[in-house]
Order: C-alpha cells, then structure tokens, then sequence
C-alpha cells in the first residue's frame, strides 16, 4: 500500500481504535468534576501531550529495541498481537470505568491527574503502546514511521478536542451510546490482534520452512 493508503486505512484507525478517547470520556468527568473550566483544559492537554510523548517515543526506539533483545519479527507480532487480543477482548466486556474513577478536588495536582490514570494507562496503555511497537515492525522504513508519527499526533488533537468538550458530548450522546461505541472499537482491535498473530504466524513459518 502507499503511504496515504497506510495514513488513512491502517495508521490513523488503528490508532483511534485502541486509544479510544470517546471511552475515556467518563473517567475524565469523573476525575475533573471539581476542577474549573481552565483546570480541565490543563488536565486534557496535559494528559494528551504526555500520551503522544510516550507513544511517538515508542516509534523511534522501537526497531532498536527488537535488535538489542534480538527479537524476532514473528515474535513481535504473535506476542504484541496476543497482548492486543487480551486487551481488545476487555474493551469488550468491561463497564464504565467512571465508576471506579474518584472525584477529584479543585486543589488535587492537576499534572498528578493528567498522568495518572489519563495519560497511563487510559489513553497511552499497554494495547497502545504494543499496536505502535507491532506497526513499527510491520512498517520498518524512516517514511511510514514519521506518518506514523503524524497520525499519532492528529489523533491525540482530536482526543484533546473531544476531552475539551466532555460534558457536551456526554449529553448529546448518554452513556449508552458512549458504551456501545466503546464496545466497537474493542471489537477493531481484537480484530487488529487476531491480523497481529496470524501475520506473526505467516513469519515464523516462513522462517523455519524458507517458504
């Protein structure tokens, strides 16, 4: 495929899918629900710059990563795919995790929240952070990783936009619709995982048989 096929078809909605920000949605009320409209603000740009930090740093380092482990093509993609599928699946079957979410104070360190738990696990979790690390592999040349890159950034705006407008959507569309949608993308990358291990499988028998 070309770049822009791989920008548009792989990239960007492999990305979407497992950072997943209309998910995050409910945790983010949950934690912010005493801040001030600037406080929020902060919280939802911080937690996105240091997700994106975190994840295009994964894009650079990752190949230099495999070849100081040693770890193989095949193994990349069979265990980051497993991984992928475990975290897919509780995509899935999981409830709200606004529930579970404690309310925070207008005094609460707003850098301590955007980290912990918005950036990680939330939006830069281990799914996240393994999807980018399989890609990299997948797409080893210098000019996919910087659109790579790029789709990373596009999406954690659009995470910040839609984090930005929180209570906005969480009215326009209930939580219903927001689990419903939340569920769908689990079932993407579960779908994305299983592709993961049987590309890996593909490898490792191409390995062992020269096929």
């Amino acid at each position: 495929m070309s770049i822009f096929e791989n920008f548009f078809f792989v990239f960007f909605p492999a990305i979407f899918a497992i950072v997943n920000p209309i998910g995050v949605i409910g945790p983010f009320v949950a934690l912010t629900n005493h801040q001030t409209d600037r406080g929020k603000k902060k919280v939802a740009l911080n937690a996105c710059w240091t997700s994106l930090a975190i994840l295009v740093s994964c894009v650079f380092v990752g190949t230099l990563v495999f070849k100081v482990f040693g770890i193989s093509i095949g193994a990349v993609r069979i265990g980051g795919g497993l991984l992928l599928l475990f975290v897919g699946l509780e995509m899935v079957r999981q409830k709200a995790l606004s529930s579970k979410m404690p309310p925070t104070s207008e005094s609460d360190d707003e850098d301590e929240v955007s980290v912990y738990p918005l950036a990680v696990p939330l939006l830069a979790g281990p799914g996240s952070i393994v999807t980018i690390l399989v890609l990299v592999e997948k797409y080893p040349d210098t000019l996919n990783h910087i659109v790579l890159a790029i789709a990373l950034f596009l999406n954690f705006v659009l995470a910040y936009v839609i984090l930005r407008h929180s209570a906005r959507l969480t009215s326009l569309m209930g939580p219903g619709m927001m689990k419903v949608f939340s569920k769908l993308m689990g079932i993407l990358v579960t779908c994305l995982a299983v592709q993961f291990v049987l590309d890996g499988v593909k490898e490792s028998l191409k390995l062992f048989y020269g096929a």
